[in-house]
């Protein structure tokens, strides 16, 4: 008589395992998904220009009220994959303003403009934004090696891997704390340590 874990393990032996076709896909599937029109000048995501000549090949062929499924990722503003209902299949599209945006995270990018307008400047001034991108990256590699946790806490907000502070101000404290004189102290968290019983046998508990 076959026991349920002979059953199983009989299954998981000839259980497919389906992947993408294209290692490239699974990039696209863990992209996050929106729906827009498409104009002349492409599509508008994040406050960036989108185009290609696919792209507009897609609005001729489909009319000027196309709207298209896409998608954009987070750690990388400089490409988005747009859906081609006719092929069937994703294709990629670059930012018009590619020198800006190639290897941008979405929390830098959304952090530049606000410091431009908090400096009266304007936001969409391209070369403006490109030297805020190099400035702001010299600022994240600095925070990296700087020995302070508040610090590296800041850091890892440009990074993309934590969202807790304003967008707005996020450009504003890296700076400040690139400024700052650097110390060679490390401010810690405390941790509060209680005594460990043991019992009759002198395990710890």
């Amino acid at each position: 008589m076959t026991t349920p874990l002979e059953k199983w393990q009989a299954g998981e032996r000839e259980r497919i395992i389906k992947h993408p076709a294209e290692p490239a896909l699974l990039e696209v599937i863990a992209g996050h998904q929106e729906t827009r029109r498409v104009f002349h000048y492409g599509l508008e995501v994040n406050g960036l220009h989108y185009n290609n000549d696919h792209l507009q090949k897609l609005r001729r062929q489909y009319g000027e009220e196309l709207k298209v499924d896409f998608k954009y990722y987070e750690d990388d503003m400089g490409y988005i994959h747009v859906f081609d209902p006719y092929e069937k299949l994703y294709f990629k599209v670059h930012a018009i303003h590619f020198e800006y945006a190639n290897g941008l995270r979405l929390v830098q990018h959304q952090s530049i403009p606000s410091a431009l307008r908090e400096q009266q400047k304007d936001p969409h001034n391209r070369e403006l934004l490109l030297q805020n991108k190099q400035e702001l990256q010299q600022i994240v590699t600095s925070a990296i090696h700087h020995n302070k946790m508040g610090k590296r806490k800041r850091q890892a907000v440009l990074r993309g891997k934590d969202s807790r502070l304003p967008k707005a101000e996020v450009f504003t404290f890296l700076e400040e704390s690139f400024n700052e004189e650097v110390t060679e102290e490390i401010d810690l968290p405390d941790f509060e340590i209680g005594e460990r019983k043991s019992n009759q046998r002198g395990e710890a508990e």
